[in-house]
């Protein structure tokens, strides 16, 4: 209970284990804090100097607390912490990781992979795998890091296989030194593989982006992206990157872009700024503009009667150009004629944002007051009115009505349930930065203090907690269907991919400068994105095979060699840097089969540990 989303829930728990001196109540503590490795637990324990009854779980107490001194007296053999790491969660592996990281524990690495069959590799999570490698080359034990390339996820075996390249590293035994030498070569020819991560795409730059990026918009069928920048807005082929030409900035003034699920049209937003605040309704003004993408010619103007445009999209079936204005009114045309269709009126406030279903039947505003109103598109009639609270940036709303809605800067997340008029809004949590549902509105991602949380939705329950690869994105995004979130963002490092539910690392969308992503856009399938970072430089992203992803996120002895061949495109369609990692792949698990090679489980003897290892 120590981490449930009820603030007055952890209040009272966390009560509940402070000042104990009755055996039983604390080992509970101590029990507690091994069953989650929470950061506020561990403080506790470690400040009352909590002890447990039980030795082998005392030790491993004493090492989340930092003693890692005791430890070692405790568990000389390693024995409780990996029984410990085994059966524990991600969250519990990730502190446990983050622990021995921060103490440089060359045991703790023993003890999750020390003597392991190579089959029983599955249990050692991405964050374990980021910690060793940490650990063994801060280290220097060069020789057990060769060892675990035969035993690691093959993306983490080439970037083990560049550390030792790096550190000019190679094995005494002449075999051994083959394989080595043909595997740096092919880790060396891939571009996959950076130091802080692996890159499981292809990247190109657009060339002839000018000015500073506003926007991105791909086109859903892959075909084009649309770049709005403060001279206007350009238009590329993809995955060609060749230029198309370019929107003026007289005719795209403003931030947003919105394109028709058929991909053929373009809106464009045009902005009049106004003081505030506003005391009378505007004239007749352009809202937008349409331009047909195939063409790049001008396809119509969109005018009516608005206050300045302060949110406009495109609704998931087409039919409509929605635009809020900053008198609270939201305007309609239906498209591609963009002729007038009505005006929606239920609040005088600034409309903040717009999101609807993905029916295209429903539509949710939300205003600068922190209502949120939510309209039937069919016959335009406001069907329920909820309170925030307080300024909402980001809301969503579900083909069945379910609403969400975000606070400013992240902060408290509220569900609706519309079937349900009347019901109290469910405070689910509290989140840093924006939130994301996927798009069947089942399931619901933001990121925390301490990783990423996700719930099922309409019911708003917490499904799992996700730790961080390493930064801590602020900005989310789902990829194909909901297959993969994208969290990216000022304090990021390019785009991190996690694999939605169950939020395994997929890898991370950057080059050799890991800028921070400002935004980002892709096709409905997620098979391409586009980046803009922090330098205005836009990229262009083609993820890889995904049977190739998948098998690179398997531990090495679970890859079957057929396998490797047996890609989910031809041969002829892969991309270079694809028929490069899939010649890695083969010839990983080619020497794998080695003889020589094959005795990692004998070869191994973690009681050599404490002598750097040397192979020139």
């Amino acid at each position: 209970m120590v981490s449930h989303r009820d603030d007055k829930v952890v209040d009272l728990a966390r009560t509940a284990f402070t000042g104990l001196d009755e055996r039983t109540l604390v080992d509970a503590a101590c029990d507690a804090l091994l069953e989650t490795g929470d950061p506020w637990l561990t403080r506790l324990v470690e400040a009352a100097g909590y002890r447990h009854s039980d030795g082998p779980r005392d030790a491993v107490v004493s090492f989340l607390t930092g003693d890692v001194e005791r430890y070692r007296r405790l568990d000389a053999t390693g024995a409780a912490l990996r029984e410990v790491h085994d059966r524990g969660d991600d969250m519990l592996r990730f502190r446990l990781a983050e622990r021995a990281r921060a103490e440089t524990c060359l045991e703790w690495v023993w003890a999750v992979v020390g003597g392991r069959p190579s089959g029983q590799f599955a249990v050692v999570t991405d964050r374990d795998w980021s910690a060793i490698v940490g650990i063994l080359g801060a280290t220097g034990r060069w020789e057990s890091l060769w060892r675990l390339v035969f035993a690691a996820p093959p993306a983490w075996g080439a970037r083990m296989l560049r550390m030792l390249d790096e550190a000019e590293w190679t094995p005494a035994d002449p075999v051994e030194r083959r394989a080595f030498a043909e595997l740096s070569a092919l880790t060396r020819a891939s571009r996959a593989v950076l130091g802080s991560g692996w890159v499981p795409a292809e990247g190109t730059r657009l060339s002839g982006v000018e000015g500073s990026v506003r926007n991105l918009a791909v086109t859903p069928d892959g075909s084009r992206v649309c770049v709005g920048t403060d001279r206007g807005v350009g238009l590329w082929a993809l995955p060609s990157a060749v230029a198309q030409g370019t929107i003026p900035r007289d005719k795209a003034t403003g931030w947003r872009l919105a394109v028709t699920p058929d991909s053929k049209l373009l809106a464009v937003e045009h902005r009049v700024h106004r003081p505030w605040p506003i005391s009378a309704p505007g004239g007749v003004e352009e809202a937008a503009s349409l331009w047909q993408l195939v063409s790049g010619k001008p396809a119509g103007v969109i005018r009516g009667h608005l206050d300045s445009p302060n949110a406009m999209l495109i609704t998931e079936d087409g039919q409509f150009l929605v635009v809020g204005d900053r008198g609270g009114r939201i305007h309609l045309w239906p498209l591609p004629s963009g002729a007038p269709a009505g005006t929606l009126v239920g609040s005088d406030r600034a409309v903040n944002c717009l999101a609807t279903s993905r029916n295209g039947r429903l539509l949710a505003s939300a205003h600068t007051d922190g209502t949120i109103l939510l309209w039937r598109l069919a016959d335009r009639a406001l069907i329920d009115r909820v309170h925030f609270g307080e300024l909402v940036p980001e809301v969503m709303v579900s083909d069945r009505g379910t609403l969400v809605a975000v606070g400013t800067g992240g902060g408290l997340v509220k569900v609706w349930d519309v079937a349900a008029h009347g019901r109290k809004p469910k405070a689910i949590g509290t989140v840093i930065g924006e939130a994301v549902a996927t798009p069947d509105g089942s399931l619901l991602a933001a990121g925390g203090l301490n990783g990423i949380h996700t719930w099922r939705l309409p019911e708003g329950t917490e499904d799992r907690l996700i730790p961080f690869q390493g930064s801590k994105p602020s900005k989310w995004r789902t990829l194909g269907g909901g297959e993969l979130l994208a969290g990216f963002g000022p304090g990021g490092r390019g785009v991190e991919l996690w694999r939605l539910p169950g939020g395994s690392v997929e890898g991370i969308l950057a080059d050799e400068n890991q800028n921070p992503i400002n935004r980002l856009s892709a096709t409905g399938g997620g098979s391409t994105i586009v980046t803009a970072d922090s330098d205005d430089i836009v990229t262009v992203w083609r993820l890889w095979d995904g049977r190739l992803r998948s098998l690179s996120r398997l531990p090495l002895a679970d890859i079957d060699a057929a396998a490797v061949q047996r890609t989910q495109r031809s041969a002829a369609e892969l991309l270079s840097g694809e028929r490069t990692w899939r010649e890695l792949l083969t010839a990983l698990t080619h020497w794998r089969e080695h003889p020589q090679i094959a005795a990692y489980d004998r070869r191994w003897d973690p009681a050599h540990a404490d002598t750097p290892e040397s192979g020139r």
